[in-house]
């Protein structure tokens, strides 16, 4: 059978304008708009909680010494996390919160609260280690109870405080104000324990007695001092020479004491 040359060419001419205009004729598809995402990843989340911790140490007044802080996040459980209704780390509150303000130690787990505009909470709590460590005295030979300290005796070392901050002391301390209250050996840190204010009146030793009247009388006479006493305190004394008049009297200064007629 003959098929006509001209009219296979009509044939195709015609199917592929017959595609082309369903091609052009069919509905166009709306490009569907991209989801809005972001990630909270680990190192942003240790940088907040670095930072709540910085922030708890300087207001504990705990870094304005030359004490030294470190601080290692031990893990970020689950991180990171990813929040798709927001578009930037902007669009997200992230709050801290710890037991630090209230005791400060070396372990403490921080709480991380991560919030989205749309109101989307994730919360994981944080382990940290903190260390703090400073310049402190440190007893360079055996210091015995009573006597006034000596910088001699002393030596100041970069030691680590973290669980004794509050009672261990720095160069800042001026020590010579002090006396040993028990016996420092060799190594030993300095701390509030160890030291006493030394008494402004020491038993048995001689005092001023300061007698004030309240018509402006003030008589002045030796005395003898039954206690030791710090400035304020009352102690116990005796006239120097008349060994059975004894008095209350208040301690005003070096081997001074006062009564009030």
């Amino acid at each position: 059978m003959n098929f006509p040359l001209n009219r296979c060419h009509n044939l195709l001419l015609s199917a592929l304008l017959a595609g082309l205009l369903a091609v052009a004729m069919a509905p166009v598809r709306a490009e569907e708009p991209a989801v809005e995402s972001v990630e909270v990843t680990r190192p942003v989340i240790e940088a907040a909680v670095i930072a709540h911790v910085e922030e708890v140490a300087a207001k504990r007044g705990l870094t304005e010494h030359g004490e030294k802080l470190n601080i290692d996040v031990l893990q970020v459980p689950g991180a990171p996390f990813s929040f798709k209704d927001s578009a930037s780390l902007d669009d997200l509150t992230l709050k801290t919160s710890s037991s630090l303000n209230q005791f400060f130690s070396s372990r403490v787990l921080v709480r991380v609260q991560m919030e989205s505009t749309s109101g989307r909470v994730k919360e994981i709590g944080v382990p940290v280690a903190i260390s703090l460590s400073k310049p402190v005295w440190v007893a360079k030979t055996t210091v015995m109870p009573g006597g006034t300290l000596n910088p001699k005796d002393f030596e100041i070392e970069i030691r680590e405080i973290t669980n004794g901050f509050d009672r261990m002391a720095g160069e800042e301390v001026d020590i010579t104000q002090y006396a040993s209250r028990m016996m420092l050996r060799p190594g030993q840190m300095l701390s509030a324990a160890h030291m006493v204010r030394p008494p402004a009146v020491r038993r048995n030793a001689e005092v001023k007695v300061i007698m004030l009247g309240d018509n402006g009388l003030k008589v002045v006479i030796p005395g003898k001092s039954m206690e030791d006493g710090q400035m304020g305190q009352l102690v116990r004394v005796r006239h120097l020479h008349q060994r059975d008049k004894f008095y209350t009297a208040r301690v005003v200064g070096e081997n001074r004491v006062q009564i009030r007629m």
